[in-house]
């Protein structure tokens, strides 16, 4: 179970979203329809935890192994909208695949099995 709260990268969230819903609609007889809002809120989830854009110097700026101070902060000030955007993300595939006719009980079990969140459909 990925607990949402506490990773810090999505990078590969929507690939790993696609490919396990088009697994589980595949179990069931069925097709997975991706959505373009998946690919505009993946947009965003990246645009949303970018980290650089808040700090001085920009790419320009060299991290240590160990980041600097005014590194962490930035990192960790962006965390909070990223990880809403990876919310986002998943409930997306959640009500995209009871809207393509996925039986509701099965697509909660799944995910809530698969992710932890605050505000998690019940």
């Amino acid at each position: 179970m990925r607990d949402i709260s506490k990773m810090d990268y999505f990078q590969n969230l929507m690939s790993v979203l696609i490919d396990n819903t088009r697994r589980l609609f595949r179990l069931h007889g069925k097709e997975y329809e991706l959505m373009p809002e998946a690919y505009a809120i993946n947009a965003e989830m990246t645009k949303t935890g970018n980290w650089i854009d808040h700090i001085p110097g920009g790419f320009k700026t060299i991290v240590h192994t160990e980041p600097q101070q005014f590194v962490r902060e930035a990192m960790e000030g962006v965390l909070p909208g990223y990880r809403q955007q990876a919310i986002k993300l998943i409930n997306h595939f959640r009500n995209t695949s009871k809207a393509q006719g996925l039986d509701a009980k099965i697509v909660d079990e799944h995910f809530d099995k698969e992710y932890r969140y605050e505000d998690q459909p019940q």
